[in-house]
């Protein structure tokens, strides 16, 4: 068995779960900005996931919009606590972050 995206895969699933992980369109420029996306793509099938750090580059506030199927049928404080639970390590160590997840 391999793993793709946190996930266990099974003859025939490969491909689709790497189309999984790499169609997301991710709006990411610094590496922490890039780690994050990457921690939650690896969680959800995401479709698109966009990272800003409003602190002025020192890491301490963000602003994150997550667009994902999972999301469909989700009230907004499910949503929020899927992904808090993804960044749960990451969120440890900031000031702030503002978080807008919806279903496509």
């Amino acid at each position: 068995m391999l793993r793709s995206c946190g996930r266990t895969l099974t003859n025939g699933t490969l491909r689709t779960a790497l189309q999984r992980c790499y169609s997301a369109a991710v709006q990411a420029n610094t590496d922490a900005e890039k780690s994050i996306a990457a921690k939650i793509q690896a969680g959800l099938n995401a479709q698109s996931i966009s990272v800003a750090d409003t602190s002025g580059g020192c890491g301490a506030m963000y602003s994150i919009e997550v667009v994902a199927d999972e999301f469909k049928g989700m009230s907004i404080v499910k949503q929020h606590q899927l992904v808090t639970k993804l960044l749960k390590e990451q969120i440890a160590e900031w000031h702030g972050f503002q978080l807008v997840a919806k279903a496509p």
